[in-house]
């Protein structure tokens, strides 16, 4: 192996994490997501003070986009989601 060879392998190492370290990442990421959809956001009022509020559309997205990459999918048909889809309106063409 040429000495450039060697110099871009070892930086490719040293890019990647190793697998334990990412899957404790996606672990915890979906831990705060959840936390984030269940209990909502915590953001400090005018005072200083700790204040929780509904997520915001850019967590709902990021949880949303979340779900869509792991390939999460859920049934229109029973529990929560059928319930959503149920109070859409409809559109007549």
């Amino acid at each position: 192996m040429s000495n450039d060879t060697n110099i871009a392998k070892q930086q490719e190492d040293e890019l990647t994490a190793p697998i334990e370290h990412m899957q404790e990442l996606h672990g915890q990421l979906a831990k705060e997501l959840r936390n984030i959809i269940v209990g909502g956001e915590v953001v400090k009022d005018k005072e200083g003070m700790p204040v929780r509020l509904t997520p915001s559309p850019a967590a709902l997205n990021v949880a949303r986009q979340f779900l869509k990459d792991n390939n999460i999918q859920a049934n229109p048909n029973k529990g929560p989601v059928k319930d959503l889809c149920d109070d859409l309106p409809i559109f007549d063409d």
